[in-house]
């Protein structure tokens, strides 16, 4: 089983990033947690616990709420094939309105640039923070505009990757399963530029497969011309037994 874009769990520092194809603009969106209560101190372990298990709920209602403003693609950028990363950095206050809101990082765009600030600032009223959580909040959204030629590219490139997939036999024999996350480039030519484990699976034979997959399928399909090489796309490789009555309705592929 393999997937596209990808959303990356972890338990100690655990780092968020949801994907969103939606009309052609994705929203990556990241939220970072860190802390953990030390074994000398057990008594505080469980309300650290809950506060940051609160505040993460939150977050993600908070990027969720965005990401569901990022159906349009600003009509003069989506004529001229344009694309870009966005960072954005706000502030909310307790009633979950923004304080401020400015650009960290420029995509290049000015278009781009002003879209996603109105974005932002129409998906306000957010949820209000967790009360045990001090306000203001300083929260980052970096907002990816993907042109449809790009979108269209990107579907190439998945489609041959799932092609190309398989359980290893050393894997299924094993009994290993997981999933691996990945970040990868491809540069102008259509070849791998590199390609990197975000999260591993926990197998060290899966991600290597994982790997492996990305080599024996090069050269991909040709970027369009306007996009350049494409960097950092996330995808995410789910090596999980078929079942029998999936593998013989070809739903899932081993």
């Amino acid at each position: 089983m393999i997937g596209g874009r990808m959303g990356v769990r972890g338990d100690l520092r655990l780092a968020i990033v949801l994907g969103l194809l939606l009309f052609g603009v994705r929203t990556t969106i990241a939220v970072e947690q860190q802390g953990q209560a030390t074994k000398s101190a057990p008594a505080a372990a469980a309300p650290n616990a809950a506060s940051s298990s609160a505040l993460l709920a939150w977050k993600k209602q908070v990027y969720t709420q965005i990401a569901a403003q990022s159906r349009d693609y600003p009509p003069s950028e989506f004529a001229k094939n344009e694309g870009g990363i966005v960072n954005l950095t706000f502030s909310l206050d307790r009633q979950g309105r923004i304080i401020d809101s400015r650009i960290a990082h420029s995509s290049g765009f000015a278009t781009l640039d002003k879209d996603a600030l109105d974005k932002l600032r129409r998906a306000q009223p957010f949820p209000s923070p967790p009360t045990e959580i001090a306000v203001p909040v300083r929260l980052s959204l970096p907002v990816r505009y993907h042109p449809p030629a790009v979108a269209a590219w990107e579907t190439q490139v998945f489609g041959k990757l799932r092609e190309n997939f398989h359980y290893p036999a050393v894997a299924k024999a094993n009994g290993d399963h997981g999933t691996v996350d990945l970040m990868f480039s491809v540069g102008p030519q259509g070849r791998l530029a590199a390609t990197r484990i975000v999260r591993s699976s926990g197998s060290t034979t899966l991600d290597k497969d994982a790997l492996d997959l990305f080599r024996r399928t090069q050269p991909f399909p040709p970027s369009p011309p306007s996009g350049g090489a494409q960097t950092d796309i996330p995808f995410r490789v789910i090596y999980q037994p078929c079942p029998l009555l999936g593998s013989l309705l070809r739903q899932c592929k081993e």
